[in-house]
């Protein structure tokens, strides 16, 4: 490994091997497809997060969301819906799993009630 790559490897430690991102962009040049090159740099950030968050139990890298379960009660019936409830964070080495309840201020949860009916209508 040499320069960049060497630079990109070491804050994931050591013994986790080598990460690699490949793209088509050698061929055509990143000024002939900035989208790409956009949505290439959001993954990239979201991968440098997760590899910084530790598991609890066995302190390796990568602990973060895994799954998802739906069953948001409706605010006025309280039936459950197909929005998710529950978000579940797990560790790639150990597989310990943590559930944790969706956050939603009212507003949000409202609007995406109103996206979700839309939706369903189609």
């Amino acid at each position: 490994m040499h320069g960049k790559e060497a630079a990109l490897a070491r804050p994931f430690g050591a013994g986790l091997g080598m990460l690699c991102v490949p793209n088509d962009i050698d061929t055509c040049g990143p000024h002939q497809n900035p989208t790409q090159m956009r949505m290439l740099r959001k993954l990239a950030f979201r991968l440098v997060r997760r590899m910084n968050r530790y598991c609890s139990d066995c302190l390796s890298p990568g602990f973060g969301l895994v799954d998802t379960e739906t069953g948001l009660p409706c605010g006025d019936c309280g039936l459950p819906t197909r929005l998710i409830r529950w978000e579940i964070h797990g560790c790639p080495r150990c597989l310990m799993k943590k559930q944790s309840l969706v956050q939603m201020d009212s507003l949000a949860l409202l609007l995406v009630t109103a996206t979700y009916a839309i939706h369903e209508e189609k």
